[in-house]
């Protein structure tokens, strides 16, 4: 049986007009996914301050169905399958298991006492590991641009542990801060979700994203039914509880959505480290509403960790391209 297929060169790069104004496709849908994971982010926090990390996850999966059903029931997801549709269906339930996996670990991290302002920049440089995975699975080489956006992203989470303000002591060793359980759930969350934003790359060359998405929500959906099994909850919260729990459902499947479209139309390299600039809106919305309080050394780090994202999406052909223009002139 031959290997799947994780990478498939791309034709010429989807435009959309705006105003008279050209955009790329793929830009366009990572602006879109990063309001949206930056503000479930915000209500993220928000619902896991008063119920736990499991009871959030399971809450939410139901603000995934109105999304699912319009994807079902529209019938375009059967009509767009360009590759293998097996590996489409594995790539894509892959995808459902550990966008699960980081979703809950992200939780726990709250629950555990992690600031928003902390917790989310800190998973936003899963695009590392999505970079770092494709180098090996997709045989990519690294320019120095690229190389110093891996070095931004590990002096912004060496900042984000020291810059915890009121939660915890800036004076303590980072190795001590590191060890933290709700620094290791973030951790998880981070490699978790850098493997997941990998597949949806390689499933959206097999299938549609409209098709991808739907397998991964169904496959959260199961996933949340057996955890209704194994786990034993306390099912009493609040109306402000319940609709928030389904807010971050909605958000979250519709930033995954939105980024499917983006991977879709985009390069894996351009648009990962796009999307996890979302922790700017879910810092300054987490300021405004959350009352949570900005150090210096967090709105540094958050500065570096855009920084980094963005020094790791300029590839090799873009620098040429803007030599070759140069010398032409």
């Amino acid at each position: 049986m031959s290997e799947p297929n994780l990478h498939k060169p791309s034709s010429s790069t989807p435009m959309l007009r705006f105003a008279g104004i050209t955009i790329p496709k793929w830009v366009v849908f990572s602006l879109l996914t990063i309001v949206l994971y930056g503000l479930m982010g915000v209500v993220a926090k928000f619902a896991s301050n008063t119920i736990s990390p499991l009871l959030v996850q399971v809450i939410s999966s139901f603000g995934m169905i109105p999304l699912l059903g319009v994807l079902i029931f529209t019938g375009k997801a059967k009509k767009e399958v360009s590759g293998n549709l097996r590996y489409g269906i594995t790539f894509s339930a892959l995808i459902g298991l550990l966008s699960v996996l980081a979703a809950i670990s992200q939780y726990v991290a709250f629950s555990k006492g992690g600031p928003a302002s902390i917790v989310v920049p800190v998973i936003s440089l899963s695009s590392l590991v999505t970079v770092l995975l494709a180098i090996y699975m997709f045989k990519e080489k690294l320019n120095r641009y690229q190389i110093a956006g891996i070095v931004f992203s590990i002096i912004a989470i060496m900042m984000f542990n020291e810059g915890g303000g009121d939660l915890q002591k800036v004076s303590e060793p980072w190795w001590k801060t590191l060890s933290s359980s709700w620094m290791l759930f973030s951790l998880l969350a981070l490699f978790a979700a850098g493997t997941a934003q990998l597949f949806i790359k390689a499933a959206t060359n097999h299938v549609s994203s409209d098709f991808v998405t739907i397998v991964v929500l169904i496959t959260t959906l199961v996933l949340t039914v057996v955890f209704v099994f194994l786990q034993t909850f306390s099912w009493k919260m609040s109306a402000n509880d319940l609709i928030a729990c389904l807010v971050v459902g909605i958000l979250g499947s519709a930033a995954f959505f939105t980024q499917s479209i983006a991977y879709s139309s985009g390069m894996a390299s351009l648009v990962a480290p796009l999307c996890s600039l979302f922790p700017v809106v879910t810092v300054v919305v987490s300021a405004i509403f959350l009352g949570e309080k900005l150090t210096p050394i967090i709105i540094l780090a958050v500065i570096i960790s855009s920084t980094a994202g963005i020094t790791i999406s300029i590839e090799k052909k873009t620098i040429e391209k803007a030599t070759v223009d140069t010398d032409s002139q």
